[in-house]
């Protein structure tokens, strides 16, 4: 269980914010903590109710700094394989 944030979930889909809803693969050294991520459709949030479709596109960077500095939301779900915040918030993301 990771446990709930602070955050609302429209303070954490702010107009800018790349939402990922699934990832299509992922690709992690272990040792450094660099990873890959593919994901063939996403939204960037602009007003409410307008996303705009993106992908598909690849995710970059150091996990361990992203996790550090994640934001995630009061929000909780529970799936057979997770249980924890709806949303979570990595700050800047490279994507390519």
């Amino acid at each position: 269980m990771v446990p709930p944030g602070d955050d609302d979930d429209a303070t954490l889909t702010a107009p800018g914010t790349l939402v990922v809803s699934r990832l299509a693969w992922l690709e992690l050294d272990r040792t450094a903590g660099w990873f890959r991520a593919g994901f063939d459709r996403a939204t960037v949030s602009t007003r409410p109710g307008e996303p705009r479709a993106v992908g598909p596109g690849t995710l970059r960077g150091d996990a361990i700094a992203l996790l550090a500095r994640a934001r995630t939301s009061a929000r909780v779900v529970a799936t057979p394989t997770y249980r924890g915040p709806a949303l979570w918030h990595l700050g800047a993301v490279r994507v390519d």
